[in-house]
C-alpha cells in the first residue's frame, strides 16, 4: 500500500513534513514542487521560488516573483525549469539556487499560459497549457535555454499535464476542452503532436508515467484512465470513479501511483491496477494540488486551503507475542484534541486507550479524531501489527510399544499444561496397530500458543511360542513319521531336519540309523518375531536300516532279493544273518564267519556280532544228529567287546556228546 508520507501544506494553510503520524508544521504558502536529488525546489502563491536543502523543514526565497505569475515546476538532474502565464519560461542550471528568466526571443511570449513541464534527458524539454484559447505545446533541444512551438491539432482548450516514457520513447499530454470533456496528446519526438480519442472522459489534471510503457491519468470527479501503451490510447479502469472528489494530482512510485485530489482524498494504484482509497475524503479540509517523491521514496503532498486541518500521530505496537496484559495505546492529534481508537480487524478489543489480545494474528488498530467547531475531522490513521503465538513446550510418552494386536497411542504433556494437541503418526491422525517406526508429530492447536515436537513411536514384533513335544529313540522304519507343531502366533508351522532323515511338509521320512534332529519353525511376520524350537532322538539301525543302506529302491520291493531269508551273494549267508554278523549283503562273506574249537571240558561256538543290534534276537542251538536242535547245555556268553563288535561264545560239554553241531538262530 502507498502510504502519503508528508504533506506539504499551501495557500492559506501551511507547509508540512509529515509521516503517516503527521508531524509538525513548518512552511507555508507552496502551490508546485519538484527534487532535484535531495533539495526541494517549489513555487509559493506569491510566485516566489523557494529551495530546500533539509527535506522541507525549512525553505529559502531564491527567485523573487515576477509580474507573470509561475504554475510549475520540473527538474532533471541540476537543471530546473519553471513555466508560468503568457509563456513566462524561467530555468536553473545548479538545482534551484540561481535562476535566468528566458527572453521573448528564447521563450515567445503569447496569451494564455503554460501549466506543466517535463524533461527526458535534461536536454530535451516539453511545456504544455493552452494559447489563445487553443492547445499548445513548446519544446527545447538544449536544456531548456530556447524553446519552439510544438504543431499540436488545432483543438480549443486547455493541456494541464505531460510525461515522458522512456520505456517506449513517448511524449503524452493531457488536459480539457474548457468545458466537460478530456483532451490527450501524444508525440514520438515531443514536437509532432496528434489527438489520442478518448471518449466520455472527464477533464483530465495530470499523467504520470512508470517508464515501462504504462501511463496513469487523473481527472475530475475521480476519473481514472490507463495506457499500457506509452500513451497511444487510454481506457477507463475499473475502479474509475470509486471517489466523486476530483483528482489533481498523480505520481509515479516504486510500487506504482500515488494520487491526491479535492478534500485530501488520497488514492494508492499499483502496477497491476485496481486503485484502492488510503485517504478517505475529509469535506472541507482542502485540495491537494502537487505531489513530487523525496530521495527517501516518501510522497510529498502539496495542497491549497488547508485551514483548519488536522493530523493525528500514532506509531502503533509494535509486532509482539500473545499476552492476556493490556496494550495502552498513545496517539496525539495536531489540534490537541482527544484521539479515538477502535478495531478494525484482527483478534483484539479495545476500551477506551487499552487494547486486549484475543489471540495470535494481525491486529489493525484505527486512530480518529472527528474534530469540533473550529477543526475539520482528522485523516484517520490506521496500523497493523502481527500478534505471535508464543511458544509452548510439548513432550512426548509411550514411544515404545509391543504389537498386541491393539492401538498404541503416545501421550503428549504441554507446558502450559492443558493445551490441545493434534498428533500424526507418519501422516496420519490414527494411532498405528502394527509392529514398526511411526515419526510421530504432535502440534500445539490453541490460537494463543504455538509449538510441536516430533519423536518416532516404536512397535516392536510381538515374541511368540512353539509348542513341539519331544520325539522319542526309535528304531529305522520306512514309514513316515507325522510331525505336528503349533505357533501361540496361530501362523503356520514348517519344519527342516538334519541327520538321517529329510522332511517333507510334515512328513518326517528316516534315511538310516543315527542322530536326526528336527526343527520347528515359525518365521513370523510384520507383527511377530521368529522362534524355533528343535528336537533331537537317535534311529537306531535296524534290520530295515540295513537293507535301505544295501539295496536299491527296486531291490527292495523285490523280497526274493533283499527279503530277511533272501540270499543276495553266492555265500549262502541270508540277509538277515548277514545284518546280524555286521556283514554287507553285496558281500560274499569267507571270513570272519563263527568257528567251532574245544576246550579240555567243552565244545566251543565263537562268533562275533555289532554291538548296535539291537532287533534281532542271537541264540545258539547244539546238534548231535543234526536232525533235532536244542540250546538245552548251551552256555551263551560274551567275551569281549571292542570298536563296536562284540565277541561271543557258546560252551557245550565235552562229557555230554563225543561230538556236536552248532548252528546260530537269529530271529527278527
Amino acid at each position: 500500500m502507498i502510504s502519503f508520507g508528508r504533506y506539504l501544506f499551501a495557500a492559506a494553510s501551511c507547509f508540512a513534513a509529515l509521516s503517516l503520524a503527521r508531524g509538525a508544521v513548518v512552511q507555508s504558502d507552496l502551490v508546485a514542487l519538484t527534487r532535484t536529488g535531495s533539495i526541494l525546489v517549489g513555487i509559493s502563491t506569491a510566485g516566489e521560488v523557494k529551495r530546500s536543502t533539509n527535506g522541507g523543514s525549512s525553505f529559502s526565497t531564491v527567485r523573487n516573483a515576477s509580474s507573470s505569475a509561475l504554475r510549475n515546476l520540473e527538474s532533471f538532474s541540476n537543471t530546473v525549469v519553471a513555466i508560468g502565464d503568457a509563456g513566462f519560461i524561467a530555468r536553473s542550471g545548479d538545482s534551484g539556487q540561481s535562476w535566468s528568466d528566458l527572453s521573448v526571443s528564447a521563450a515567445p511570449a503569447f496569451v494564455g499560459e503554460l501549466r506543466d513541464v517535463a524533461s527526458k534527458d535534461g536536454s530535451f524539454w516539453v511545456t504544455v497549457g493552452k494559447a489563445n484559447g487553443n492547445l499548445v505545446t513548446l519544446w527545447s533541444d538544449n536544456g531548456g535555454a530556447t524553446w519552439n512551438y510544438g504543431s499540436v491539432p488545432g483543438l480549443s482548450g486547455t493541456l494541464h499535464a505531460v510525461a515522458y516514457d522512456t520505456g517506449t520513447t513517448r511524449w503524452t499530454a493531457v488536459g480539457s476542452d474548457g468545458f466537460f470533456d478530456a483532451r490527450i496528446l501524444n508525440s514520438t519526438d515531443g514536437k509532432t503532436w496528434s489527438a489520442v480519442s478518448v471518449v466520455g472522459a472527464a477533464p483530465l489534471n495530470d499523467v504520470s508515467s512508470n517508464g515501462a510503457g504504462r501511463l496513469l491519468a487523473v481527472g475530475d470527479a475521480g476519473t481514472l484512465l490507463v495506457s499500457v501503451d506509452g500513451g497511444q490510447t487510454f481506457n477507463a479502469d475499473v475502479n474509475s470513479g470509486l471517489v466523486s472528489e476530483n483528482l489533481n494530482a498523480v505520481v509515479s512510485t516504486s510500487t506504482g501511483w500515488a494520487v491526491g485530489g479535492d478534500d485530501l482524498v488520497q488514492l494508492n494504484y499499483p502496477t497491476a491496477g485496481s486503485a484502492t482509497v488510503t485517504q478517505s475524503p475529509v469535506p472541507g479540509g482542502g485540495a491537494i494540488t502537487t505531489l513530487a517523491v523525496d530521495s527517501g521514496g516518501e510522497v510529498l503532498v502539496v495542497g491549497e486551503d488547508f485551514s483548519g486541518y488536522q493530523t493525528i500521530t500514532f506509531s502503533g505496537p509494535a509486532n509482539q507475542a500473545f499476552s492476556s496484559t493490556p496494550i495502552t495505546l498513545s496517539a496525539t492529534a495536531s489540534s490537541g484534541l482527544s484521539v479515538a481508537f477502535s478495531v478494525v480487524s484482527g483478534p483484539a478489543t479495545v476500551s477506551g486507550n487499552q487494547l486486549s489480545l484475543t489471540g495470535a494474528g494481525t491486529v489493525t488498530v484505527r486512530a480518529e479524531q472527528s474534530g469540533n467547531a473550529t477543526y475539520n475531522p482528522a485523516p484517520p490513521v490506521e496500523r497493523s501489527f502481527v500478534v505471535s503465538a508464543p511458544a509452548a513446550t510439548v513432550s512426548l510418552g509411550n514411544l515404545s510399544a509391543t504389537y498386541d494386536g491393539t492401538a498404541k497411542s503416545v501421550t503428549a504433556t504441554t507446558m502450559p499444561t492443558g493445551l490441545t494437541v493434534s498428533i500424526t503418526y507418519a501422516g496420519s491422525t490414527t494411532a498405528p496397530t502394527n509392529a514398526g517406526s511411526y515419526a510421530v508429530v504432535a502440534t500445539i492447536i490453541d490460537p494463543n500458543y504455538s509449538g510441536s515436537a516430533s519423536d518416532t513411536l516404536v512397535i516392536a514384533k510381538a515374541s511368540q511360542t512353539i509348542t513341539f513335544a519331544p520325539l522319542a529313540d526309535r528304531p529305522y522304519s520306512t514309514t513316515p513319521i507325522t510331525l505336528t507343531a503349533t505357533a501361540s502366533s496361530e501362523l503356520a508351522v514348517t519344519f527342516s531336519a538334519t541327520g538321517s532323515a529329510t522332511v517333507s511338509g510334515n512328513e518326517l521320512t528316516l534315511t538310516g540309523s543315527g542322530a536326526v534332529s528336527v526343527t520347528a519353525t515359525q518365521a513370523g511376520n510384520t507383527n511377530y518375531a521368529s522362534v524355533s524350537l528343535t528336537r533331537s532322538f537317535v534311529v537306531s539301525g535296524g534290520f530295515e536300516s540295513w537293507r535301505a543302506t544295501n539295496f536299491t529302491s527296486s531291490e527292495l520291493a523285490d523280497a526274493n532279493v533283499s527279503g530277511p531269508n533272501a540270499v543276495y551273494g553266492q555265500d549262502g549267508l541270508s540277509n538277515l544273518l548277514k545284518y546280524a554278523l555286521g556283514f554287507s549283503a553285496r558281500t560274499n562273506v569267507a571270513e570272519d564267519l563263527p568257528e567251532v574249537s574245544t576246550t579240555s571240558s567243552d565244545w566251543v561256538y565263537l562268533y562275533t556280532r555289532p554291538t548296535a543290534i539291537t532287533d534281532v534276537t542271537y541264540e545258539v542251538e547244539v546238534s548231535t544228529s543234526l536232525t533235532s536242535w536244542s540250546a538245552v547245555g548251551v552256555t551263551h556268553e560274551i567275551v569281549s567287546s571292542s570298536g563296536g563288535i562284540d565277541t561271543w561264545r557258546a560252551r557245550y560239554p565235552l562229557s555230554s556228546a563225543t561230538n556236536a553241531f552248532f548252528r546260530l538262530k537269529i530271529s527278527h
